[in-house]
């Protein structure tokens, strides 16, 4: 491995998003100044304000980011099941969580290698540890073991023992992608699908590739609400072993070295709606005001009906986390009793 060799980043966002990109780029970039990042963001057409905004990160930062409108590329799968979704088709463009699927033909040939991240996480640690890491033979890319329950494979049609895995982050290796067609692949299986996937581009990715996806460290993927329960708990959410899921001290050492904190989930609000929300929340927003972003108020306003929601759910979360974690439990076990 050449010593401080070209790191590249790739993110999915349509302008919508562009701000949250701005904000892990941000992270990532604060936390590796000595290493060489550049950055691909596969996106539509994103306006002069946020080229500009954009162009100043890369002078702030020293580092290049390019911008590739792919809708073209997209409209493909307009007509497939996963268009019949509600919501998940926008000017006849369907949700930039698929672009992730065209980033072999989308970025240069000469990349071989990419880190892939949503835009709606920290990167708060040393990435050269992650785009170093070595995948085994066969395997076609490295991602962290999702939390869904293993009733869940049943549901996706996936063997009972296997592996399922989330898509927030993955370490891809472009040749063996490009190689072996994976885009076509995944295309192919869009096209046959009857229905569309609640998981969307993720449970794609664990249909075409499962046996084939080597497991990283979950301090690549706590899903932030985690960081506020134990590591037993969050086994008994996933209904997992141990052996399908992670360690205990795996799950405890991921939370006291976190790599990439991933705002899903809805229970604390996005931080973007709610920066105060919790530690995680402010964290996120300590970060937004390093950006070309950052001079612009955000948050829900006062007073509505999705901020009273929130207020409340701060008041009682200490009493409440655990209800919570029943609840979503049982949400996902609905979904694969109905699916």
């Amino acid at each position: 491995m050449v010593e401080n060799s070209m790191i590249t980043v790739c993110y999915t966002a349509d302008s919508g998003y562009a701000m949250q990109v701005a904000v892990s780029m941000v992270s990532m970039l604060d936390h590796n100044k000595t290493q060489k990042i550049q950055f691909y963001i596969l996106g539509d057409n994103y306006n002069e304000d946020i080229r500009r905004k954009f162009k100043q990160v890369e002078q702030n930062y020293h580092t290049n980011i390019q911008i590739l409108d792919i809708r073209n590329k997209m409209r493909i799968l307009a007509d497939t099941a996963l268009a019949k979704e509600p919501g998940i088709m926008k000017n006849g463009i369907i949700s930039f969580m698929f672009a992730r699927l065209f980033m072999g033909s989308s970025l240069p040939e000469s990349i071989t290698k990419v880190i892939y991240i949503d835009c709606d996480t920290l990167y708060i640690n040393d990435i050269r540890k992650l785009y170093d890491t070595q995948l085994e033979d066969e395997k076609i890319f490295a991602a962290v073991r999702d939390l869904w329950p293993k009733s869940y494979n049943k549901t996706l049609g996936l063997p009972e023992n296997e592996l399922y895995f989330q898509s927030g982050i993955m370490l891809v290796d472009l040749n063996r992608w490009r190689a072996e067609r994976c885009e076509e692949q995944l295309i192919a299986l869009a096209q046959k699908a009857t229905h569309y996937y609640h998981m969307h581009d993720q449970d794609l990715l664990n249909l075409c590739f499962y046996g084939r996806i080597q497991t990283l460290s979950p301090s690549y993927g706590m899903v932030y609400i985690l960081r506020h329960y134990s590591a037993q708990q969050i086994l008994w959410f996933s209904s997992k072993s141990e052996e399908h899921y992670y360690s205990k001290e795996k799950i405890n050492m991921a939370k006291q070295d976190t790599h990439v904190v991933h705002y899903a989930g809805d229970y604390y609000g996005r931080p973007w709606e709610f920066p105060n929300a919790c530690q995680d929340s402010r964290l996120w927003y300590s970060y937004y005001v390093k950006t070309p972003w950052g001079n612009q108020p955000i948050g829900i306003p006062y007073c509505t009906n999705l901020w009273l929601k929130y207020s409340i759910k701060k008041l009682v979360a200490p009493f409440a986390k655990t209800f919570w974690l029943y609840r979503t439990k049982k949400r996902f076990e609905k979904i694969n009793t109905c699916s």
